[in-house]
Order: C-alpha cells, then structure tokens, then sequence
C-alpha cells in the first residue's frame, strides 16, 4: 500500500514540470543580451505587465495548512463537511528588484538629458528627455530617477468541501469511511493596492519649461519626469508617484471536483479536477503596474491532488509526525487584454515620440514644428491575445499532532509560471513611424530611446513637407513589433511556510484555530515577486 502511494505521489509531482520549464527567457536576468554599440536589454526586464499570483489559491500556506482533507472525517455521524476561514494579508518586500522588472537597461537607476551625448562620453544618459515632453529653455535639463515598487495584498477566503458517496466499512461512522467522492471550493475575497515611487534627483533644471514652438518648444512641456509619468498627453503607460491603486473583489473561485481514493490510518490520497472561475478584473493598460485581482480574467482547468503519510508515531499514538504532499497543475486560457509593447531591440520604445500617420508628419512638415508628434505609448498600447498557458505548484509539509490538541507543520511549495503567449488582436494598422529628432516631419526608425547622438542625428525625408514615399520607408512594420515585451516571462518562485493551531476535536462541531506566515522568493528571477504573507484562520467540521 505504501508503495502505491509513493508512486501515486511521484507521478502527481512529476506530471507538470517538463511543460513549465519550457521558455524563451534566460532564468538569470542579470545576464545581458542584445547589445549593440549604444545599449544592452535583459531578456526579464523592461516589461509592461505583471501577472501577479494571488494569495489564497491552491496550494499556497495560507490554503492548505490545517485544512486537509481529513477535516470532512472530523465530525462523528456528521455530514462530511468542513469549512475553513481564513483572514490573510502580505506585501512585497523587495522594491528596488520589483521595479526593476519594469524597468530597461538592466537598471533601476536611469540618467536622464535632453541634450545629445557624443560618442566617448564618460558618463552616457540612459533616457532622452524629450521623448516624455520635457523641453526647457537652455535646452540642458538633467536629473537622476530610481524607481521602488510595492504590492500589497489583504483579504478574506472561505474554502468549503463538502463529502458524499461514502464507502464505509461500518455504516454507523463516517470516521471508519476509506473511500468517497468530494466537492472543493474557494472564494477569496482580496484587496490588492500597488504603488510605484519615483525618486528624481534633478541636476539642471534648464532654465524652466519651455512652452515656445517657435524656439523648439511644447506648448504642453512638463518639468521633470515625475511630471511626464502622470502628464494628460499619456493615455496609457503612466504612473502616479506615491500613489496606490487599489482594486478590491473576488480573486477568482476555484471549483474542484474530487475522489478520496485511498484511506488508511497511516496514509490518504485524493485526486481532483476543476475548473478556475475568473472573477477578477482584467487589465487596462492605463497605469504602469496596475492593480490586478484574480488571474487577469482568465478561466481555466486545474487537476491534481493532495494526501498524508505518516512518519512516526509512539506507541499509544498520542503524538505523530506525517508529511503531507499536494500538488496541481492549472492551465489559463487565452483572452483578450490591453497591453503596451516596445519595438524589438529598443527597450522602452513605447514611450518614444512617434508620428502617428503622414497626416501628422506633412502637418509638422508645413509648420516647421520640431516637436509636433504623437507620444508613443498612445500608439504601442493595443488589444492583444494573452495565453498565460500551465502554472505548477507542489507543497511538502512536515505535520507534527499530539492528542492534546495541538498542531503544527513546516512546508515548502513550488510554483511554475510559464511565459505568456501574446499576440495582436487585430493586425496592426501601417501609419506610425518613429519621429526624427529635428522634427518638422522628418523621420528616423533607428533612433532609440536614449540620447544617443550616433542614433539621432540621422534624419530621412528631408524634404518639407514629406513625399508619401519617402515616409512609407520609415513606416513600423508589424514585424517590428516586441510582443514579448508585454508578456510575463517565465519563473520558479519558492515559498517557505509555518503554522501552529490547536483542535477541538471532542466536540459535536470540532473546531480549529490556527495562525502562520511564509515567505515567497526567487534565486534569480526579477519577474518573482518576493513577499512576506500572514495569516489566521478558523475552522469547522459538520
């Protein structure tokens, strides 16, 4: 028997991993990939979009600790159920990593001029002040800006299983029952509230905005960059520094469906299958790191398992030691969400100045505006497929009981997050091309968001206004395109977990209470959220 468990058991926990370990992104994001003569990017930063893991789901500590299985036996002549509340709440604890998800270069800090660097300059910026509208009246803005990002995430989770078709070997007990079918749910009820805090260092403010067409100037110029995050001109991509956005709801439901198919006094096993309802909210691409609840809107299937073994025991079985296991496998379907993307080898292009169409550039063109444009983000922000596909996670858990009541374990979970799949909804419309520095209709498709002067001062189309012709060469193809950009990459996160309780089982209702805490982390990955998470929870069987 206790083989067929431990097969059963390396089965489970094997079935999964081979497909999350399929990706396109190095696990080491400190390496750097795609040089050339100007920047180097990082195949996990620069990206749009976070896809955050929520609390409460199967088999996070929060979840599974002190509510197993065993809970529906728990009530003598009950009715094989038991419900388990649980009150949680965590935060992220590693700003600086978390914001350099989001961030180019490999950086969390970034230089930014409006004037030109020239080849062999000592200290090269990193952003080019104009591509955010800031246009100063000596033309010599600088500052320094490091990002710190934080999640935070409270809420409230019911999780119910509910026994029936029990197969008892003396009908008169539920507690002798070895086999039966079950039904798994879990509603968690979350706030999540993200913050992103800008910390600018401003060198030289240029002189003040400068508002001036005529000189080289905007009318809707803005001072410095914390400014250009949250200026109206922006329809997406923003970010209100210091601020947190909060959404509250229900962070999708997951429905199981369960065989209790092996029980035994030394060891249990279930299996299951399920569907993920997504209840939550998908994202709308307005702001940098917005707050998500649930998966993002997206359904799916969920399969997998969980049992007990025990370890140890002393004679009169008054104290024990087990392990328990669980695992499961849950592939997300595709949806439609609104994501910003880059062009390929130009991190951060998406906030780069573009023309929106040879309208707007012959426009520029007849008036001799040097900054006429369209802010890219307006352009690179779009409806696309998302597909976030297989996540994988497995709890181990050490359980420590005593007839006193008292219970307690120490686990660790693994958790699998494949790289989303991600593709235009509808194909891209041919207009937009990348602005030349000298405007006035001019166009330039090598620049870069970086102050580059190699990169800027190439200019084409120098005719005023534009020939259609000359324009359609600098046109952005759809193969230009960095979808990857907006897609999560893959990851491994780890999660260290404790709980202490006590039970009441001597009672008509036996009751638990329970209180723990973990920590999730990664070795590598920035596209891991590292966090600390608590909890307390109470539970009944009936």
């Amino acid at each position: 028997m206790k083989k067929k468990f431990l097969y059963s058991l390396f089965l489970l926990l094997s079935i999964g991993v081979p497909i999350a370990v399929q990706a396109s992104c190095q696990a080491n994001c400190n390496q750097l990939l795609q040089c050339n003569d100007t920047v180097c990017s990082c195949p996990c930063s620069g990206k749009t979009y976070f896809a955050n893991r929520p609390l409460f789901q199967s088999y996070r500590g929060e979840f599974i600790a002190g509510f197993r299985n065993d809970k529906m036996l728990a009530a003598q002549k009950g009715w094989g159920g038991a419900l388990d509340v649980v009150a949680y709440g965590g935060q992220s604890s590693d700003g600086a990593g978390l914001a350099s998800y989001f961030l180019p270069f490999c950086k969390n800090k970034l230089l930014v001029t409006e004037a030109l660097d020239t080849i062999g300059t000592s200290n090269p910026g990193d952003l080019l002040s104009e591509h955010f509208n800031i246009f100063t009246v000596n033309g010599t803005f600088s500052s320094t800006i490091a990002f710190c990002a934080r999640h935070d995430e409270y809420g409230v989770g019911v999780h119910w299983k509910q026994g029936f078709g029990f197969c008892d070997d003396a009908a008169s007990a539920l507690g002798n029952s070895n086999k039966w079918w079950y039904i798994d749910i879990a509603v968690p009820v979350t706030q999540v509230r993200n913050l992103i805090c800008i910390d600018e260092k401003i060198t030289n403010n240029g002189g003040g905005i400068n508002t001036n067409v005529a000189t080289g100037g905007s009318p809707d110029a803005v001072p410095n960059m914390v400014a250009a995050f949250a200026q109206n001109a922006w329809n997406f991509g923003k970010i209100i520094s210091g601020a947190f956005l909060k959404k509250t709801g229900v962070a999708d439901i997951e429905l199981k469906f369960g065989r209790q198919w092996l029980w035994q006094d030394c060891c249990n096993m279930a299996s299951y299958i399920g569907v993920l309802i997504p209840t939550g909210n998908a994202p709308c691409g307005q702001f940098v790191f917005e707050p998500v609840v649930g998966h993002g809107k997206h359904a799916g299937i969920i399969w997998g398992g969980e049992g007990t073994m025990d370890m140890w025991a002393d004679c009169d079985h008054a104290k024990s030691v087990s392990i328990g296991v669980a695992a499961q496998m849950q592939y997300l379907f595709k949806r439609k969400q609104v994501r910003s993307f880059d062009l390929k080898n130009k991190p951060w292009s998406r906030y780069q100045d573009v023309y929106a169409n040879v309208d707007q550039a012959t426009e520029a063109a007849n008036t001799a505006n040097s900054t006429l444009s369209t802010p890219g983000i307006n352009v690179f922000t779009q409806c696309v497929n998302v597909t976030p596909g297989l996540q994988v996670n497995a709890t181990t858990a050490l359980i420590i009981n005593a007839d006193n009541g008292f219970e307690g374990e120490v686990g660790y979970n693994f958790y699998g997050h494949h790289q989303e799949c991600v593709s235009l909804a509808q194909p891209w419309v041919l207009g937009p091309a990348l602005k030349a520095k000298v405007g006035a209709g001019e166009t330039n498709p090598v620049r870069n968001i970086t102050p580059s002067a190699k990169l800027n001062i190439l200019a084409l189309n120098n005719a005023a206004p534009p020939p259609a012709a000359n324009y359609n060469l600098s046109l952005i193809q759809e193969a230009d395109l960095d979808l990857q950009s907006a897609a999560h990459p893959y990851y491994f996160s780890h999660t260290v977990h404790a709980n202490v309780g006590h039970r009441w089982d001597d009672q008509c209702y036996p009751t638990y209470l329970g209180a723990g805490g973990s920590y999730e982390f990664a070795l590598h990955e920035v596209s891991a959220m590292r966090r600390w998470t608590v909890w307390g929870k109470f539970n009944v069987a009936f």
